[in-house]
């Protein structure tokens, strides 16, 4: 590399890989945090990230004249865009859609597609004009040499930041330092010139550091404390007397609603004679200071994230009590570990709309509860109910969870309210809770003097005879109660979901029939490779419960694989048969995946899925120089293998989160991509048989 212009813009396309990685994953943690933590949010960035990326890779096609000039003006853009965007997304949030307010996935959508169209397009434009440019320097330059730099820049920003950036930085100050490369590789290049657009771009990213606190500001009240944690972006909001913690704009904890303390612990524990030691998996306000009234031997208080048991303590929403034993870990894990027998074990989470929630409402989690618990012990948690009507994904939902509770528990019995308990034991329960509270003189506020009110025999039958006794059970690997938490989300909004999935299947034919076979490779590789990682990041979530703190570390060890994938491919001339030996291996690895995460499960190790999405990205990144090589390598040829790739990955992360998931079940998924990798393989073969290859 012998011309040092050559030599700068390839540290320009590195540097642009670095700072684009960043964005992505802090754009992923910020949708996150904006939309409740909600994993088909993930999804929906990456298939809004790639397809516009795809859409910009094309538009580069239409460039009139590729010169150094016009691109360093463009990374300087690129720099500035990531502070404007963050900016935007937290002021037009509560603007388009209200403060606190849950939002549907359309809605979602439009959102995440409109705020991220500035950067998505161009960073898709800049990889391909960056060749461009480089040709006029160096005629030959090869399109897989500018693969590859941009692919080290993704791997470099990726380990940037998993593991210093999150740690140590909020999202405003990682942007900046993030782009610190992109803004020195553009001044270098660009000269005089450049130095006093990278140093107004960094008076940019400064002037957004400085207002960082300022765009999470609540319309109403104050905002009391800000932080991101490994596992949820925390706030904590005062208005008047009400204390409130948020974890990723969901409320978690509050200080004025004492009858659902008095509910979670008194329905369960009042069954019993005499408490012992009690489990509680995360806490509400006021629930600590519930179970001390029985005076138990021990209480167990497991929180997965530190930063949460801290400010409950710090801000009033929870306080020390005799006997207590916090404990930070994962409450799925911490159960699986423990050795410990307990009289009551206390589920007090979220709704189970998410993956990472709803693994604690399998029948792999009620079997761990049940063996758990002593000889007359007591499991209690609780989901949203409704006062008088039940929607009909609300009656799958109770119906789902009550036949995989019955698998382990020979009673369960369930109280209707605005939300709905379920009591699980393996002997008879007893209804007469506030005759049981007097007897063990336990005072409350509402329990005892309004249950007879509000929690009726006739309440209680209504509710049970909404329960279907054949309704499926919910598992790990088949999560049917996030089926339903998906439709239960359309149905809120007055949408559906069939519609979305008519438009795809369409768009995906059209859109398929127009690619030759080479392409088409392409494109179910960025589909299987896409897919393969959004079923990698679902199964984290599902068997290890954080993936917040562990996003940026997955997508890095995938990017990884890229690299030496592409290296070997461009080494290997004989395309065609390269092609189908890529396929064979992809179908291979996502073979054995499927059987690791079958029969592995819960045991499989956070390692297992870097490992995994490196070895599936290495076998995809083969085929890069291998269809370029059959396209010819001209500039066109190499707009069209980015675009169809970024495309395909983004229909892989779309289809594999909102479709195949929820109704097919991780092997279900698995399959369905094997099966697009077959086509892939058949396609090939007939090219070969027939003189193309």
């Amino acid at each position: 590399m012998k011309n040092p212009t050559e030599r700068r813009i390839v540290h320009l396309v590195v540097a642009t890989g670095i700072a684009s990685v960043v964005t992505q994953l802090l754009l992923i943690r910020e949708y996150m945090a904006q939309f409740q933590g909600n994993e088909v949010t993930i999804a929906l960035v990456l298939f809004n990230w790639l397809v516009l990326g795809g859409v910009g890779s094309r538009l580069a096609l239409g460039a009139k004249r590729a010169a150094p000039g016009r691109l360093v003006w463009l990374s300087l853009l690129l720099a500035a865009l990531g502070p404007l965007q963050l900016a935007a997304i937290r002021l037009l949030r509560p603007l388009v859609f209200g403060l606190g307010l849950s939002v549907g996935f359309y809605p979602i959508f439009a959102f995440t597609l409109l705020t991220m169209a500035p950067y998505g397009l161009l960073v898709g434009y800049v990889l391909p004009y960056s060749l461009f440019v480089l040709r006029r320097q160096v005629p030959a330059y090869g399109g897989t040499r500018i693969y590859l730099a941009d692919n080290l820049g993704d791997i470099a920003g990726g380990a940037l930041f998993t593991f210093v950036l999150v740690h140590w930085l909020t999202p405003m100050q990682a942007l900046l330092a993030g782009a610190l490369a992109l803004l020195g590789a553009t001044a270098r290049l660009a000269g005089r010139r450049g130095w006093i657009g990278a140093a107004a771009v960094l008076a940019l990213l400064l002037l957004g550091m400085s207002g960082e606190r300022a765009l999470l500001r609540p319309s109403v009240g104050r905002l009391l404390h800000y932080e991101e944690s490994r596992y949820a972006r925390l706030t904590v909001h005062q208005d008047q007397e009400q204390m409130t913690l948020f974890a990723d704009g969901r409320p978690w904890s509050g200080t004025q609603d004492p009858s659902l303390a008095e509910q979670i612990v008194h329905y369960p524990l009042s069954q019993l004679a005499r408490v012992g030691q009690v489990l509680l998996i995360s806490a509400q306000g006021g629930v600590l200071e519930e179970i001390a009234k029985y005076r138990p031997a021990g209480i167990t208080y497991v929180e997965l994230d530190p930063a949460v048991a801290r400010l409950m303590t710090a801000y009033g929403l929870s306080r020390q009590v005799a006997g207590l034993q916090p404990v930070i870990a994962d409450g799925r894990e911490w159960l699986r570990r423990d050795a410990q027998k307990y009289d009551a074990i206390l589920l007090n989470l979220p709704e189970p709309d998410t993956f990472q929630l709803n693994r604690f409402y399998t029948e792999r989690f009620f079997q761990l509860a049940a063996e758990h618990l002593t000889p007359g012990g007591i499991f209690g948690f609780h989901v949203e109910g409704a006062a008088n009507y039940l929607t009909t994904p609300q009656q799958r939902k109770i119906s789902c969870l009550h036949a995989t509770a019955r698998r382990h528990f020979r009673h369960v019995q369930l109280l209707p309210g605005e939300r709905i308990f379920f009591l699980c034991r393996q002997t008879p329960l007893s209804l007469d809770i506030p005759q049981r509270l007097a007897r063990l003189g336990i005072s409350t506020q509402v329990v005892g003097p309004y249950f007879q009110g509000d929690v009726t025999p006739e309440r209680i039958q209504a509710l049970e005879r909404h329960i279907e006794v054949s309704a499926p059970l919910n598992r790990d690997t088949r999560p049917y109660l996030m089926r339903v938490a998906w439709e239960q989300w359309f149905t809120k909004f007055d949408a559906s979901p069939y519609g979305l999935m008519l438009l795809l299947s369409v768009a995906l034919i059209l859109y398929g029939l127009r690619l030759r076979r080479e392409e088409y490779t392409l494109f179910s590789t960025g589909l299987v490779a896409m897919g393969g990682q959004i079923a990698l990041i679902f199964a984290f979530q599902i068997f290890l419960g954080y993936i917040y703190g562990q996003i940026g570390m997955l997508v890095t060890a995938t990017l990884a694989g890229l690299l030496p994938g592409a290296w070997l491919g461009s080494r290997y001339r004989a395309a065609a048969a390269g092609l189908m030996a890529a396929d064979a291996a992809i179908v291979l690895v996502l073979a054995a995946l499927m059987a690791c995460l079958h029969w592995g499960g819960e045991r499989l190790p956070s390692g297992f899925y870097y490992a995994a999405g490196f070895v599936l990205a290495m076998a995809c990144g083969f085929q890069i120089p291998l269809a370029l090589a059959r396209l010819g390598d001209d500039n066109r040829a190499a707009a069209r293998i980015f675009s169809v790739d970024l495309i395909g990955g983004a229909c892989g992360a779309l289809l594999t989160s909102t479709l195949l998931i929820p109704y097919l079940g991780l092997s279900g998924t698995l399959a369905v991509l094997i099966a697009a990798k077959t086509v892939s393989i058949l396609l090939m073969r007939r090219s070969l048989t027939t003189g193309g290859g």
